[in-house]
């Protein structure tokens, strides 16, 4: 992921979603649901919810 637009506080707000991502999964998580209808979230590979259309899933 390129992170040329961002600025450094968007750059370390990612940084930290992702690395909560991975401990949610070395926990045992499978899945992981964001509420948001920012389409930032599909380049971090979480799909769209057909029920919610503001619901990511990965």
């Amino acid at each position: 992921m390129k992170f040329k637009n961002y600025n450094s506080k968007d750059y370390e707000t990612v940084c930290d979603f992702l690395i909560e991502l991975n401990r949610a999964k070395n926990l045992g998580a499978r899945k992981a649901y964001v509420l948001s209808d920012m389409t930032f979230y599909e380049k971090l590979g979480f799909k769209k919810d057909k029920h919610f259309t503001f619901l990511w899933k990965k």
